[in-house]
């Protein structure tokens, strides 16, 4: 009978475990963790309402940044003699400074993908540790050529966000929108 009533607990307690779980706590997991492809294929197993619950949220932490992107493209370079494309592409990326402070330094990821939308790159770093981005300014950052990337295809368009700054007074941000933007691109 002990046995019986022992199983009987861990079955309810089991079921109460699992019907008390919440996806978007599994996503919000997922993400701190650093597993965003899981978490990318999670999101597009979940129903409507979860996912509007996830992309509402994400919403949100987009709109609070402070520090953002505002515009994307890419630049294609020229050979100097053939005054050709050589296949060499950079991104443009404006980044506007609404928090206040000065933007000492910065890091920004982006990507660049296809007329697709497919992604042709690996995730890519942007930095600056000498910005001194100032306040309510925008700012296009640039890659010189010897950090731009060959592309087999056409670069159709370039996504960004801000990873993380840090400002003139030695305060540091980690967006916390950044991983939400990794996961999803």
């Amino acid at each position: 009978m002990k046995k019986i009533l022992a199983l009987f607990l861990l079955v309810v307690l089991f079921t109460f475990a699992a019907c008390g779980s919440n996806p978007a706590n599994k996503y919000d997991d997922l993400i701190a963790q650093g597993n965003f492809e899981e978490a990318k294929s999670f999101l597009s197993g979940q129903d409507e309402e979860t996912v509007a619950i996830i992309e509402a949220k994400t919403q949100e932490l987009k709109d609070t940044q402070k520090v953002f992107v505002t515009t994307t493209g890419r630049t294609q370079f020229v050979d100097d003699v053939t005054r050709m494309p050589n296949g060499y592409y950079s991104p443009s990326i404006t980044v506007s400074n609404e928090s206040g402070l000065i933007v000492a330094s910065y890091v920004v990821v982006y990507r660049y993908y296809d007329s697709a939308k497919l992604p042709i790159s690996d995730f890519l770093e942007l930095s600056d540790d000498y910005a001194n981005l100032l306040p309510d300014m925008d700012y296009k950052l640039t890659v010189d050529f010897i950090g731009s990337t060959r592309c087999s295809s056409e670069v159709e368009s370039v996504e960004a966000c801000v990873k993380e700054i840090t400002y003139s007074d030695g305060g540091k941000w980690e967006n916390p929108y950044y991983p939400h933007w990794r996961a999803a691109n």
